[in-house]
């Protein structure tokens, strides 16, 4: 419910109905949303609609009837506006039957089944965005076309993701900054405001390198090759990349560890830890990734095994 109101008469060219009628045009054009201008009263009290009626009968199928029947003639009479029944009978259920062994053999739990139908069918408010120093909520929802009947759910499809992997990639976190400390221990540094906020880029770059290795392990499994394979492939040819973006990087840092006069200090803090963050996390993460992968994502399967799945059983 919202409330408005109104400015003072003296400043206003629009009467309270004409401003009520202004509102029921706007919110007409609004899906899913049923707008009923109502306005306050003014001897107190709560605001209600100017006529009601009061229906009694035997059973509830019959107080529908009749009222269906009122509210068809009230909408005909062009004095009458805002005609509604505050009757709601009980919304269409659908129960569905989780088959709990197939959906363990694809790797897919009942809760995840069950935040997809959610999604897909009630709405979840996702994420908000801003406009105009206004926040707004996004609502997640699939179109009611696509989802008309229960034959419908059978193009649903759940993607099941394992965390194991994102772990994985956090490892060259702790690498970069590692080699961050040791190299403000060697130069003699201190931990500052300035190379803390280098410790916060470097954890950018580092975790970089991780992604690149993990995700093309993982594209190399969705090809069919095997679980050791993919993993020395994907090291031996990722590890050009990893070092040309490294080697840019670092010698990108090296202008602000021989910088000079005012200032330079704090560049230097800099490029200490970009440089020795950088080089330690790199090096390391050629070796770290794949070991931590082989140890931590061996009885995982790849991101499209459950897709590759859900087609054969559907050409079955």
């Amino acid at each position: 419910m919202l409330i408005g109101t109104l400015e003072d008469w003296d400043d206003r060219e629009v009467s309270a109905a004409e401003v009520m009628g202004q509102i029921r045009q706007l919110m007409a054009g609004i899906p899913n949303v049923r707008a009923i201008p109502v306005m306050r009263s003014t001897i107190g009290g709560r605001s209600e609609a100017p006529m009601q009626f009061v229906l009694g009968g035997g059973s509830f199928d019959q107080l529908v009837a009749w009222a269906d029947v009122i509210a068809k003639q009230a909408r005909d009479n062009p004095g009458l506006r805002d005609v509604d029944i505050d009757f709601n009978q009980n919304q269409p259920q659908l129960e569905i039957t989780i088959d709990r062994e197939r959906a363990q053999e694809l790797g897919i739990s009942a809760e995840e089944i069950g935040a997809t139908l959610e999604t897909m069918l009630g709405g979840v408010t996702d994420t908000t965005f801003m406009e105009r120093g206004e926040e707004y909520d996004v609502f997640l929802r699939a179109r009611e076309d696509d989802f008309t009947s229960a034959v419908d759910l059978a193009s649903l499809y759940v993607h099941s993701h394992t965390s194991v992997h994102p772990l994985i990639v956090m490892f060259t976190v702790p690498l970069g900054i590692c080699g961050a400390l040791f190299g403000l221990y060697l130069s003699g540094e201190t931990l500052n405001i300035f190379s803390q906020l280098a410790m916060i880029m470097l954890i950018g770059l580092s975790a970089k390198n991780g992604i690149l290795i993990v995700e093309f392990i993982n594209q190399l499994r969705d090809q069919g090759w095997t679980f050791n394979e993919a993993v020395l492939e994907a090291s031996a040819l990722r590890l050009r990349p990893i070092l040309m973006t490294a080697l840019t990087t670092v010698v990108g840092a090296i202008p602000l560890l021989l910088a000079s006069g005012a200032g330079s200090e704090f560049r230097f803090s800099i490029g200490v830890v970009v440089f020795a963050g950088v080089t330690v996390s790199s090096l390391l993460t050629l070796f770290v990734v794949p070991a931590m992968y082989s140890l931590m994502a061996r009885r995982t399967t790849s991101p499209d095994h459950v897709s590759r799945q859900l087609e054969k059983l559907l050409t079955q």
